[in-house]
């Protein structure tokens, strides 16, 4: 019964971990490349 409620949460948790870390990783290689262009 907690690992049935803890599931979705975990599931929830990973992704919204692994959203931010690719926005940030975009964000930085947007930046490098604007460094680049200059």
């Amino acid at each position: 019964m907690f690992l049935l409620f803890l599931g979705p949460i975990i599931g929830v948790s990973i992704a919204i971990i692994a959203s931010v870390v690719l926005v940030s990783v975009i964000s930085g290689v947007i930046a490098a490349e604007e460094d680049d262009n200059e």
